[in-house]
């Protein structure tokens, strides 16, 4: 199954450091951008385009995996939140005062939660160590490298056949048993 124009719509998902790039090339004030587009712009639009509620058959979905172009769109992120980290600190910071780093700041922690912590959650259910290694990665610069341990053995535990929770495998710490527990 060749790739059609409707798959085009995963490329919106750079366009948050898009437009944090964007922003860094403008300079200033348009460092704060990105909160605007993400959280004005970005709610808006959904509001007004057309929504598929319509996901792809196992079949569809096989197919499209043969390409390989979906797993590089994903890998893609790397370099992208970490090159966005490192101009953040060698050339935003010595540059800009308070007011406006902080603008970039703001900017850059979106990034990192859009394209760090949701590529990493796809990457950490991948089945080679490969790939969880690098969703592992992507959680580093958020500081939110817990949540591989806590979404992996804890809330995607098996529910038996009553509906409860399975017990939470050995491999968790006491603090993660005993949260999880609570919840």
């Amino acid at each position: 199954m060749p790739l059609n124009p409707g798959d085009l719509k995963y490329l919106t998902a750079y366009s948050t450091p898009a437009v944090f790039t964007l922003s860094i090339l403008l300079g200033g004030y348009w460092g704060y951008a990105t909160i605007i587009y993400v959280f004005g712009l970005v709610p808006v639009l959904e509001l007004l385009l057309p929504q598929s509620q319509e996901n792809l058959d196992p079949e569809q979905k096989s197919k499209k995996g043969i390409w390989g172009v979906f797993d590089l769109l994903l890998y893609a992120n790397l370099p992208i939140v970490f090159g966005l980290i490192a101009y953040f600190y060698i050339y935003l910071v010595p540059l800009y005062g308070f007011k406006v780093l902080l603008g970039f700041a703001l900017s850059l922690g979106i990034v990192l939660g859009a394209n760090g912590i949701n590529v990493a959650h796809e990457l950490g259910h991948r089945n080679t160590k490969a790939e969880r290694f690098l969703g592992k990665l992507l959680l580093c610069p958020a500081l939110y490298m817990h949540f591989y341990i806590e979404h992996n053995y804890g809330l995607m535990r098996p529910k038996k056949v009553s509906g409860r929770y399975a017990a939470v495998k050995e491999i968790h710490s006491w603090n993660s048993n005993h949260l999880m527990g609570r919840i």
